[in-house]
């Protein structure tokens, strides 16, 4: 038997050491995703990992004939059509609970949403995208005030910990394929605007630190106000003052002061770098 490690990042890494637990070097077959130079400089580096392991890397194209491998897929960027291969032992590691949160952004879209749990599934893959029957699941709370950075490490660490459990049934075929249920929720890269967060959009408090908290994912991108970079954002007392819907810079400099529709409350959201 064979095995077929795709993917990138940590994930990637955790699961080819995982992997070679249980198969011989010679037994495993990488396949490198794309990763730009952010991640490379942010997080494990898969294709060094192999070549420290003495892992052989392979094209996509040669995992198609391989009829007896088992094809793992770990963060890994491209969408596969499993008519394309020999082998039906197609599966992947998704960093969400289906059916809900296919797609991309998974760290922010529960954020967005105000879940109050978040998880990963392994799954078999089909022709549709995050769609296929499911195999396992690990669900955990999100915690209070979390960003879309510090899910997305969570969110490993619990896919991570599913692929160990479930590891060898895997493998030998064992586990129950339970078709997913339901609509659930698909969300593109199109979908997630990394912009500059408009007060307009939104009513209330909860509301607009729940799209700052999302969009803090510093490796990649810094949520936005006015041009500014945002480090974070407190609640602070009303302000009858300052008209709802309007935002001012606050004499001590560094802070922008917003008081939202609701007109029940002010926000003082800091621009990087000036913490207070």
């Amino acid at each position: 038997m064979q095995l077929i490690v795709a993917g990138k990042n940590r994930l990637a890494v955790e699961g080819l050491s995982l992997a070679l637990q249980h198969f011989k070097p010679a037994q495993v077959g990488v396949i490198v995703g794309e990763v730009s130079l952010v991640e490379k400089r942010n997080f494990p580096v898969f294709q060094q990992a192999a070549n420290e392991y003495g892992v052989r890397i392979i094209e996509l194209e040669e995992a198609y004939l391989m009829s007896e491998a088992v094809f793992l897929s770990l963060e890994y960027d491209r969408i596969l059509n499993p008519e394309l291969f020999s082998s039906k032992k197609l599966y992947n590691l998704h960093l969400s609970l289906l059916p809900n949160y296919k797609g991309v952004a998974t760290s922010a879209w529960p954020i967005i949403k105000g879940e109050q749990h978040a998880g990963t599934t392994l799954h078999h893959i089909d022709s549709g995208i995050d769609s296929g029957d499911i195999l396992a699941q690990s669900k955990f709370p999100i915690p209070p005030c979390e960003t879309s950075f510090g899910l997305h490490n969570l969110l490993i660490d619990s896919a991570a910990e599913l692929l160990t459990i479930n590891f060898e049934s895997l493998v030998s075929g064992d586990l129950i394929r339970i078709p997913q249920t339901g609509q659930g929720s698909y969300f593109r890269r199109r979908d997630l605007v990394f912009a500059d967060i408009n007060l307009s959009d939104f009513k209330t408090c909860e509301e607009i630190q729940r799209w700052f908290r999302a969009l803090y994912f510093p490796i990649y991108q810094m949520p936005r106000f006015e041009n500014h970079e945002v480090s974070h954002i407190k609640i602070t007392e009303y302000s009858p003052g300052d008209p709802p819907g309007s935002w001012r810079w606050s004499e001590c400099g560094g802070e922008i002061v917003v008081s939202l529709p609701d007109g029940t409350a002010n926000l003082k959201i800091v621009e990087h770098g000036n913490i207070r």
